[in-house]
């Protein structure tokens, strides 16, 4: 629990710089230019979200496998070569950008070296470095957007921000890893070529089909949402998702913890260990979402100034779904350690298929509300199963060595 508070404490402070270096962006961009700038940005993190979902899990889920204690650098280098097949793959869908899309692909691939750095920190168990490196991270992006600000007079250009964005991604892998990066064997490109293999050849690729239906099904509600309905309608809904985010940075926080503590567990006493400190936690858990519902009704309405008075009620289905996601999501790690990735990528799709009906008729019956409730109803459906095949397949007789069929 003190590791859990202890990443959810510093990332709430890195979130706050970089949600106040947004509000900057603001004040001090054109909207054409900014407008420009959140299009790119769109772009950058779809990919970054591909690559550092799935990268980033293999290399703590197969630590051990692959012999990753010897070879972390051609890890991180086979992810950077990746990257210039994923740039040379997109090449033919820059305009998409405009002319950003070198300064999309160098912030991308910036971004990677960042996320791999928390990585191996997290692998290791060592969560103060871990969550340093994101503070490094958003207080070095805040000054550059302060200092860019003031000296450009409120006329800042996209790619100026695109280019800060990565040198202060750049300088923070410098100040954070860039010593222990250094240290011996690091970024071979030929180790990098020989862990193809192993990587896409066996069971691992079925994490990156995972990762990418899992990407789908977090954005389907805004899409469906969008489609069926009006641009109040989603703003309704994405002014109750703006709390409800903050509720999931503490259940972001537990999954940081508990994915490498879960892949160095050796019994299974320490398995149920893990899991009762999490219950406990979940007690906690439910009282403050809870107590966020009751208050919903009247701090939102100060916040938003009465615009959107139904996001209340879309809130408060949002907090039961946090509830029951942080209840039953943490037993994903059970199935990751002993590699049940196959039964993850059919659930997905599975579950992914259905919620675009769910979302489909009760956005049509009842709204924004329509889409919180089909949320709930998709993701305790999802969850759920993991769980119950956590248990019924892994727990009782969990060990290092067991594999699934």
């Amino acid at each position: 629990m003190r590791r859990i508070l202890q990443v959810l404490t510093f990332d709430v402070v890195a979130k706050a710089g970089l949600g106040f270096a947004g509000v900057l962006l603001i004040r001090f961009m054109p909207g054409s230019e900014y407008g420009r700038y959140v299009l790119a940005a769109a772009a950058a993190n779809m990919i970054i979200t591909a690559m550092t979902s799935t990268f980033n899990r293999i290399y703590i889920v197969g630590y051990k496998k692959l012999n990753l204690r010897h070879a972390a650098g051609s890890f991180l280098a086979l992810q950077m070569l990746l990257m210039l097949i994923v740039a040379a793959l997109l090449y033919p869908f820059r305009a998409a950008v405009g002319g950003l899309y070198p300064a999309v692909m160098i912030m991308a691939a910036a971004y990677c070296l960042i996320a791999f750095a928390r990585t191996v920190y997290q692998q290791e168990l060592r969560f103060m470095r871990f969550s340093l490196v994101e503070l490094c991270r958003a207080g070095c992006f805040l000054g550059a957007v302060v200092c860019l600000g003031l000296y450009q007079s409120g006329n800042l250009r996209a790619w100026q921000v695109l280019t800060a964005q990565s040198a202060t991604l750049l300088l923070a892998f410098a100040i954070t890893f860039l010593r222990r990066a250094a240290r011996g064997g690091w970024m071979s490109w030929a180790a990098a070529r020989a862990l193809l293999p192993a990587v896409f050849g066996g069971g691992y690729k079925y994490l990156f089909v995972y990762f990418l239906l899992l990407a789908v099904f977090g954005q389907l509600d805004v899409f469906i949402l969008r489609w069926l309905t009006d641009e109040n309608t989603v703003a309704v809904y994405g002014a109750a998702f703006r709390y409800y985010s903050l509720l999931m940075m503490t259940l972001g926080a537990v999954h940081a913890v508990l994915l490498p503590s879960i892949q160095q567990a050796a019994h299974a006493d320490e398995f149920r260990k893990i899991f009762r400190d999490l219950r406990r936690m979940l007690y906690l858990f439910a009282l403050a979402a809870g107590v966020g519902a009751w208050l919903a009704g009247w701090i939102m309405p100060l916040v938003d100034q009465g615009r959107y008075p139904e996001s209340i009620a879309v809130f408060r289905i949002l907090c039961v779904s946090a509830i029951v996601s942080f209840a039953f999501s943490p037993y994903v790690h059970i199935l990751m350690r002993f590699e049940d990735f196959r039964y993850l990528t059919f659930l997905s799709a599975a579950v992914l298929a259905a919620s675009a009906l769910t979302f489909t008729v009760l956005i049509r019956h009842y709204g924004a509300p329509g889409a919180a409730l089909a949320t709930l109803i998709n993701y305790a459906c999802l969850n759920g199963m993991i769980y119950a095949r956590a248990r019924r397949r892994w727990l009782p007789g969990a060990a290092p060595a067991a594999r699934p069929a």
